[in-house]
């Protein structure tokens, strides 16, 4: 939950809130009162969306030749695959085909035993026995197909695209990460890339096995008599083009049934992940109805997108039923006039007939698919066509002896900037703690450290090497980190410790953990370091988390040290086992200490006080408290309260 909708639980924006959501799409805001300037009249009358969802997924715009061939470069390394499903396809298609060839014949050789008495025994045998293996044959290589087509699409295509698309967002800007919604990630990696496979399925097997059929169906009842065959070529445009108009007016529907479900997923994400914020503050009323906000509009476009497609049947059966009618009225006319016509031609132009509808509604289903498809299909490789964070392939030999901020601006946008022309210099070994209010810019200066974003002006040194002329992990292997905000995964105690190690030995990871003060907590556990890690690490106390974190950066051991504040939220036992693990942590070491607790830093050798994105003090303690400037206000304010 966002911590917008945390603030202001207040009676009267709830109520707005709820109210908005149980409608079907977000109420406009009430207008304010008029504005001499249309811009700012423009601006207050935009929707209310206050705890809706409002990211909008961001992707290059690609044109439709450049998607297709993003499409065909993906297929070609299945397509011997797809040649075979194709293969088995055709076969099955001709099969079934010739099936009411034999069905005819087999009604001619009864109705000449009935009308004559004579009975062709050998002609009965061949035609069933002929029927039977082709309809064995079909089933046969039907399921080959599909079982082919599934497994091909499932284990190469889709897993494939996933894990390219994986991969794709570790190589973005970590600026796209932090303002994408994880539920629009998530629902493009599942939803839109099964629906491009199964439009890669419905391609091979409706739209070119189905205009075959098509064909098949049309020869074959001709070869059986032209005048019943009318009947199908003069229904057939009818049902394409009903077809044509269905599907074109039920896609607007389920391309917002999938852009919705987006905004599900990072509702249903928000809701689970802040589920103890969301019942501190008595919200799950609010949720429930945000919720039910989102399902509604899925709902509706749903509805009417299956209520149009869901037509298309009933359709097909009247046109067929009046279609059967008129060849078995056409088909007896013709046999009772002795134009040669048999009462077999007449079955078989009545099941060929009956054919028809299969192909015909497949055919449709594959027009809706394909423009699914082609929504989906753009948000996946317009995704993956983003620009990449820059990459320097230069990897040097770092010793991390010194660290230099010149002159550096940065801003997560460019009309507000963050850091402003920011100096620093910090040498091997020293500790430097970083103060200020909230919003000054202290985590900034670490995410610029550790390059998860770029100056916009200045540099940052390493050794005297501008960090942007290096390879990002290159930097990164002179850091370690522990943050005031945790992150342990799903896994073993001894798993999370070695992170970040692959070769990591037990005895390593248990000296890591010694040396953290978390061993003996460990061993108190039921399986010890083998003890499994919940998802969100809810089965060990928040101060437990900060040592295994603590221990992980034992296990890393890098020169240059970020701490961010490690200590404010555990209890007063834990918090000394903390302050001692971090001081033998930082023995050695470069530090950048993020500091909320000023009692905590007071042996820094460096004190920064930031501030709107400025050094606008520094110094030692003493030297600080001396000037009686804003450091020392802050810092008097802290421990006048306590």
């Amino acid at each position: 939950m966002k911590n917008a909708q945390i603030e202001k639980p207040t009676e009267a924006i709830e109520n707005e809130a709820c109210a908005a959501a149980e409608a079907e799409i977000v109420v406009a805001r009430a207008k304010k009162t008029e504005s001499k300037r249309r811009g700012k009249r423009a601006k207050d009358e935009q929707p209310d969306t206050r705890g809706f969802s409002s990211s909008k997924f961001e992707v290059v715009e690609l044109s439709g030749k450049t998607i297709m061939k993003e499409i065909m470069h993906d297929v070609k390394p299945i397509a011997p695959w797809l040649a075979l499903c194709l293969l088995f396809s055709l076969v099955s298609v001709v099969l079934v085909s010739l099936a009411p060839i034999y069905v005819g014949n087999t009604v001619n050789v009864i109705n000449a035993f009935v009308v004559s008495g004579s009975f062709d025994g050998g002609e009965f045998t061949f035609n069933i026995t002929t029927l039977a293996c082709i309809y064995v044959g079909y089933c046969i290589f039907s399921i080959l197909k599909i079982y082919m087509l599934n497994n091909v699409l499932s284990r190469h295509f889709n897993n494939k695209m996933r894990i390219r698309m994986s991969e794709k967002i570790m190589r973005l800007p970590v600026s796209y990460v932090d303002r994408t919604s994880k539920g629009e990630l998530i629902e493009r990696m599942t939803d839109d890339v099964s629906v491009i496979g199964g439009s890669i399925h419905q391609i091979l097997d409706t739209i070119v096995t189905g205009v075959l059929q098509l064909a098949l169906i049309l020869v074959l009842a001709f070869l059986q008599d032209w005048h019943m065959s009318l009947v199908i070529v003069g229904i057939m445009p009818i049902c394409i083009a009903i077809c044509a108009v269905l599907s074109g007016r039920s896609s607007k529907h389920f391309d917002r049934y999938m852009s919705k479900n987006g905004e599900l997923y990072s509702v249903v994400e928000e809701s689970y992940s802040g589920i103890k914020t969301m019942r501190a503050y008595g919200m799950e009323s609010f949720m429930k109805r945000r919720h039910a906000s989102v399902n509604a509009e899925i709902a509706a476009s749903s509805r009417k997108g299956y209520a149009i497609t869901g037509s298309l049947g009933p359709l097909m059966v009247f046109i067929m039923t009046a279609a059967f009618a008129l060849i078995c009225f056409i088909g007896g006319y013709v046999a009772s006039a002795g134009a040669g016509v048999t009462v077999g031609a007449v079955v078989a132009v009545v099941l060929y007939a009956a054919q028809l509808s299969g192909p015909l509604e497949s055919l449709a289903n594959s027009m809706g698919m394909l423009q699914r498809a082609k929504t989906s299909s753009k948000r996946i490789y317009g995704m993956l066509a983003l620009p990449e964070a820059e990459v320097s392939n230069k990897r040097v030999q770092l010793s991390c002896d010194s660290v230099e901020f010149d002159d550096v601006c940065f801003g997560y946008t460019p009309d507000t900037p963050i850091i402003k022309h920011l100096d620093l210099s910090v040498k091997r070994g020293e500790k430097v703690a970083i103060v200020g209010p909230t919003g000054g810019g202290k985590t900034t200066i670490v995410n610029l450290l550790m390059r998860f974003y770029d100056p916009d002006g200045g540099r940052i040194l390493i050794d005297g090497v501008d960090t942007r002329t290096l390879d990002r992990d290159c930097v990164r292997d002179c850091f370690e980190m522990v943050l005031q905000d945790t992150w342990l995964f799903g896994g073993t105690i001894a798993q999370n410790v070695a992170y970040g190690v692959s070769d990591a030995t037990r005895e390593q990871i248990e000296e890591a953990c010694k040396a953290a003060y978390c061993d003996t907590f460990i061993n108190t556990l039921s399986n010890g370091y083998d003890t499994e890690i919940t998802q969100g690490a809810s089965n060990i106390s928040q101060g437990q988390k900060q040592l295994l974190t603590v221990a992980r950066a034992f296990m890393v051991d890098r020169p240059i040290l970020i701490l961010d504040e490690a200590t404010s939220n555990v209890d007063t036992r834990t918090e000394t086992l903390l302050q001692r693990a971090m001081d033998k942590l930082m023995s050695g070491r470069t530090c950048f200490v993020i500091a909320h607790r000023l009692s905590t830093i007071v042996n820094a050798d460096v004190i920064l006080v930031v501030n709107e994105g400025k050094i606008i003090e520094r110094g030692t303690h003493g030297e600080l408290m001396a000037k009686r400037g804003f450091y020392a206000d802050m810092f008097n304010s802290q421990y006048s309260i306590m």
